[in-house]
Formats: C-alpha cells, sequence, structure tokens
C-alpha cells in the first residue's frame, strides 16, 4: 500500500514538474545530479585527515617510526575489517544453532505441561541472485560467433565526431525559451553533436561517475543522416558494431532469430566496447505487417529483444561499455513521406551532378 502511494506521488510530482518546465517563467532549470564518486572522495579525504592529523606534529628526524610507519594503521585496518567479515559467518551459523537448541527445548517444555506447541512462520528465504558465468575466450566460443561473422553484421566504424561539421544554433534556444512549443528554427550540427556526446559517448559508461544509457533511440526522416550519427559515435568509442536490422539479420534466417539474438549479445558482451545497431525499430514491434515486409520477419525478434534489453541494468558489470541505438523512420506518415520521396529524388539528381561534375575536372 506504502509502495503505491509512493508511485501515485512520485507520478504527480513528475507531472508538475513537467508542467513548469513547459512555461519558460516557471522553469526550475537544470537539475544537477549527484555525482557517485562523490561519497567514495568524501570517505578518502576523511580517512587521510584521521590518519594524518596525529603524524603531522611531529618531525620525520625526531620520530621516524611514526612518519614513515604510517602504513601500519592502514594494513591493521584492512586486515580487521576482513576478520570482521569472515567472522560474522561464523557467528550467524551459531546463532542459529542456538535458535534450534532453544527451540527444541520449548517444545520439551510444553510436551511436559501438556500444551500444544504454536505453530511458527517459517521465515522467506531471500532469493539468491545469480552469478553470471565468466567468458571464456577459447576457440569455442569464437565458433558460435562464426554465423555473425558470415552474416556480415558485425563491422568496426572508423568515422569520426570531428567530421561533422557544423555550429551551435543559438536562436533556436532563444526561440524555445520564449515559446516551448516552437519548432523552427531547428538545431544546429552542432547541438546535434554535444548531444550525442553527452547521451552516447559519455553514457555508455567509459567515463566513470557519468550517468549510463542503455539504449538510445533516433527519430527522424529517412536518410538525414542517423546511420551516420550512429557510425560517428561507435568510431568515437572504438566500438564493433552489430547491425541487427531485420534486412541484416531476421531476413537471412529461416528459424526463429532468438538463438542467433541471443549469441549477439553475448558477442557485444566480448568484445566490448560494442554498439548494437537496428534500423527501423518500428517493423520489429509493428501491430500489422504490410505484405512488402512479410519476408523480413522482423515480428520475431520482438519478444527476444524486449528480454534481453530489459535483463540487462544499469549496473550490470559484464556490459560495462555497451549501448543500443534504435533508428525510427516513422514510415506510417504517408503525407511526410511523400516528401520525403520527392526530397531525396531532388538529392540523388544533385549528387549526380556533382559527380559528373568532379569527373569533368578530372579529365581537365
Amino acid at each position: 500500500m506504502k509502495a503505491l502511494i509512493e508511485k501515485d506521488k512520485q507520478k504527480k510530482e513528475a507531472q508538475q514538474l513537467l508542467k513548469l518546465r513547459c512555461d519558460p517563467f516557471s522553469d526550475p532549470g537544470y537539475e544537477v545530479k549527484r555525482s557517485e564518486l562523490k561519497q567514495e572522495l568524501i570517505e578518502a579525504i576523511q580517512k587521510y585527515r584521521t590518519v594524518w592529523s596525529v603524524h603531522d606534529r611531529f618531525a620525520p628526524d625526531r620520530s621516524p617510526e611514526v612518519i614513515y610507519g604510517f602504513m601500519k594503521t592502514f594494513l591493521t585496518e584492512e586486515l580487521m575489517k576482513e576478520m570482521h567479515v569472515e567472522c560474522r559467518k561464523h557467528v550467524d551459523d551459531l546463532m542459529r544453532l542456538d535458535l534450534k537448541l532453544l527451540i527444541s527445548m520449548q517444545q520439551l517444555m510444553y510436551k511436559r505441561v501438556g500444551w500444544k506447541y504454536p505453530k511458527m512462520t517459517p521465515r522467506k528465504k531471500p532469493k539468491v541472485p545469480q552469478i553470471p558465468k565468466p567468458l571464456l575466450m577459447d576457440s569455442t566460443m569464437f565458433k558460435e560467433f562464426e554465423p555473425l561473422f558470415d552474416m556480415g553484421i558485425v563491422t568496426k566504424p572508423t568515422v569520426k565526431l570531428k567530421e561533422v561539421y557544423g555550429d551551435l544554433n543559438y536562436a533556436a534556444y532563444d526561440m524555445n525559451i520564449r515559446d516551448p512549443d516552437v519548432s523552427f528554427p531547428l538545431p544546429g550540427y552542432g547541438d546535434v553533436k554535444r548531444r550525442i556526446t553527452y547521451s552516447c559517448i559519455y553514457g555508455i559508461g567509459l567515463n566513470p561517475g557519468a550517468t549510463r544509457l542503455k539504449a538510445v533511440l533516433l527519430l527522424g526522416p529517412p536518410r538525414n543522416g542517423k546511420s551516420f550519427l550512429v557510425d560517428a559515435a561507435a568510431g568515437e568509442l572504438n566500438a564493433v558494431k552489430f547491425d541487427i536490422t531485420p534486412e541484416m539479420f531476421s531476413a537471412q534466417i529461416a528459424d526463429k532469430p532468438a538463438k542467433l539474438l541471443g549469441k549477439v549479445f553475448v558477442a557485444a558482451r566480448a568484445f566490448q566496447p560494442s554498439v548494437i545497431f537496428l534500423r527501423n525499430i518500428e517493423k520489429v514491434f509493428a501491430k500489422k505487417i504490410l505484405p512488402e515486409d512479410k519476408y523480413l520477419n522482423a515480428n520475431q525478434m520482438k519478444v527476444p529483444l524486449a528480454k534481453l534489453v530489459k535483463s540487462i541494468s544499469n549496473e550490470d558489470k559484464d556490459y560495462q561499455q555497451f549501448i543500443e541505438f534504435f533508428l525510427d523512420s516513422n514510415p506510417t506518415l504517408k503525407k511526410e513521406r511523400e516528401e520525403y520521396d520527392v526530397i531525396n529524388k531532388y538529392r540523388e539528381v544533385m549528387y549526380q551532378k556533382m559527380a559528373a561534375k568532379k569527373k569533368k575536372k578530372k579529365v581537365e
């Protein structure tokens, strides 16, 4: 009951915060998150002060055994800590034995008096967390990954973020402050580049203290550079890219792709830092499959993909340098799709003209 009340309270607070942020005059601003390493730094400073506050009063010439023997305190503290942890296990076992003896004596006392011993509800044993099996990097494991390499879904992008040229669009920021619902002007290339850096490069877990993101969704019209941004992020991280788009992955598999999809995640765990890339995610989770998309078998990836993504937590030590990219081109909007097709045809003509000009210059 308390948990439900707490959840409702959190939802109301989130809705209230969203309303405040929609109004630029009542926007509370960016909430600075507390660093995960702050407590460790405070403990290290306190430990340093407790150890050295006494030793700093003495001169090295007068008492060298005090100044140069400071490691004794560190060693004794660590050893005592280890001994306490080991002793607690044995103390717990002895206390359980004492409890069993006490219960047996109470049962005898109840029998002598002629009373019925009351039933005791057994304690619910906590679930033992499953210890993940360590990966054995041997020939048998690499043989299991051979089908992935044969399918051609494993690549190593070499594109870097420095190849994305563009500045920040400050006009878009100013207009967004005046009207939060404004859709023009659009953010510049510099804004997109900065967002990719914050969300993907810092969010993979390489830098300690940064908030981790296990999945990123890039939403936008087709042929506008979403795949290039993924390659740039993977190249900046020097990561291995696993392409599980339906055209590359499920369309090549006759049976259900759940087994191979599990191998992809195991390979991503082995070859960290790694990036799993899925283009056209709307085809995987579509309610109605279009007749021209039936050969992709994309709907069979829905259940295993959801399970595998949920099984990875942000604090998972096995996936410390791992991120997933999902692309959605939103092809259901027919009017916009027709406009995109016209724009893409115009682009193709322009690219052909540019290529022809380059050829003429080379000939000259």
